[in-house]
């Protein structure tokens, strides 16, 4: 097996990432220029801040991606960052991966910067705060000419340790010409995040903008896109809404209905083959049928990295245990799911699937008494590697344990309240070196809590809630501007 770069795993069998065009994006223009025009003014008032906001498959990921490319070609300083549930585990992921991402790997700044964010358990205030600077002089030197961007996607994900230091990081270079962009999803409530924007907008400006659906004639371009082919207009508006104006949903219903042979062309413009009334066809349905054309052994594959949200390569002996397959089946449906863009391959990140949606309904397509049972089997594997003095993630460990075990089941409760016991005192670390920064010291605090709230949910059983959320509002971009309540001090 060899992962993206060549690298062997287990001999006779290959995993390779298949290369894919950027997609491109559609009806965003408007966003895109206030958020360029921050960019723009950035120069003359310091640091801005801008949060896109929006449901899932809204176009977040996208537009981010497009206005990092745009920033790129001007020759602007970029560092860039995404999160999800797993990367929240891991202290300082979301700075570690900006600061790896930037295109200067020869930068001294940058490389004192890494040097600096390496964690080994022994942090402590000094620590903190040589981490600090460094990041601080990285982000200076970056915007001594030149206007800079931190990009941040899904910042209800990002680590509370990465809050914290951004919390004071971003207030010390506040005069320099930077333009922070998150985003995240609608009403995801993720108060760490929330309460970073708004220390943030103390003594910079906070431009809000809401991803709304896309106007009829952007839906048509995307179907278009899709079918290779000009569309009537009673397809276009079936299509826009089956999706609601969701990019993300309206690519993979107009792919399912090219797949099930629900379109023809007439002439030159593709048209319905039937009755919208005959199309069986929801959001959901449609994120499914994106591996339904898979072999039953391979579906079972995709279904096991659904409970597991990111899979390493060495860690394929436990996903076959847990999809109960051979492991050279398990790696051949591995290399099907990466041949059909199902899964794909993160730098340092392993692989996860090609959206958060795709994942998501697959991992809520298991019952709940399976998924009880697969997290059980994590669980399982991970206390035997600690057992035998192997390393093992305390919190994916934690986390798989409170989805599985028994109320009262005394090992999970011993490792929740190891898991909460490390987090109380990273907690208390944390204020020592951020006593002078508000933010920092309840970002650290809200981790503690979520840890202790970890514990408590093996002891009373409460199964977890999904987050998410939906947009709402026209086609159009919705920006709202907050201004700095006071001039940093």
């Amino acid at each position: 097996m060899q992962d993206s770069g060549g690298r062997t795993a287990e001999a006779g069998a290959v995993i390779a990432d298949t290369p894919r065009a950027t997609a491109p994006i559609f009806g965003r223009e408007p966003e895109l220029r206030a958020v360029l025009a921050c960019v723009d003014q950035a120069p003359a008032t310091g640091l801005v801040a801008v949060r896109i906001s929006g449901e899932p498959g809204i176009g977040k990921t996208s537009l981010v991606n497009e206005i990092a490319r745009r920033l790129r070609d001007r020759g602007c300083g970029v560092l860039a960052s995404a999160s999800d549930v797993l990367g929240k585990r891991i202290p300082y992921g979301a700075v570690v991966a900006a600061v790896r991402s930037l295109a200067e790997p020869g930068s001294p700044a940058r490389a004192e910067a890494l040097r600096a964010l390496e964690v080994d358990g022994t942090e402590d205030g000094a620590w903190f705060g040589r981490a600090c600077d460094r990041v601080v002089a990285l982000l200076a030197e970056l915007t001594a000419t030149r206007p800079a961007a931190l990009l941040v996607d899904d910042l209800d994900h990002v680590d509370d340790d990465s809050l914290a230091l951004l919390g004071l990081v971003l207030r010390r270079v506040s005069a320099a010409p930077l333009v922070l962009v998150t985003t995240s999803r609608s009403h995801a409530g993720e108060t760490g995040a929330e309460h970073l924007l708004d220390r943030v907008e103390q003594y910079a400006e906070v431009v809000r903008i809401d991803l709304a659906p896309l106007s009829d004639a952007d839906v048509a371009r995307i179907v278009e896109t899709v079918l290779q082919s000009p569309v009537d207009d009673a397809l276009a508006r079936e299509v826009q809404q089956r999706a609601d104006g969701n990019p993300f949903f309206v690519t993979e219903i107009a792919r399912s209905l090219r797949e099930l042979d629900l379109v023809t062309l007439d002439g030159n413009r593709a048209r319905l083959a039937v009755s919208p009334d005959a199309i069986r066809l929801t959001r959901r349905e449609a994120v499914l049928r994106r591996v339904a054309p898979l072999e039953n052994e391979t579906r079972l594959v995709a279904r096991a990295v659904a409970v597991f949200r990111r899979v390493r390569l060495d860690q394929i002996p436990l996903l076959a245990r847990v999809a109960s397959l051979p492991e050279h089946t398990v790696v051949a449906a591995f290399d099907e799911m990466l041949h059909a863009h199902i899964v794909v391959h993160d730098e340092d990140r392993g692989y996860r699937f090609s959206h958060a949606l795709v994942g998501e309904a697959l991992y809520h397509e298991v019952g709940p008494a399976q998924r009880r049972h697969l997290h059980s089997l994590i669980s399982a594997r991970l206390l035997d590697d600690r057992a035998q003095g192997l390393p093992a993630d305390l919190l994916q460990l934690a986390w798989h344990l409170a989805e599985s075990a028994a109320p009262g089941d005394r090992v999970a409760v011993g490792v929740l309240a190891e898991a909460a016991t490390g987090q109380v005192h990273r907690a208390r670390d944390g204020r020592r070196a951020v006593r002078a920064s508000a933010a920092a010291v309840a970002a650290q605090r809200t981790r503690a809590r979520r840890a202790a709230r970890l514990r408590c949910r093996v002891l009373a059983r409460v199964p977890a809630g999904a987050r998410g959320g939906t947009g709402s509002g026209r086609a159009g971009v919705v920006v709202r501007r907050g201004t700095p309540a006071s001039p940093p001090p």
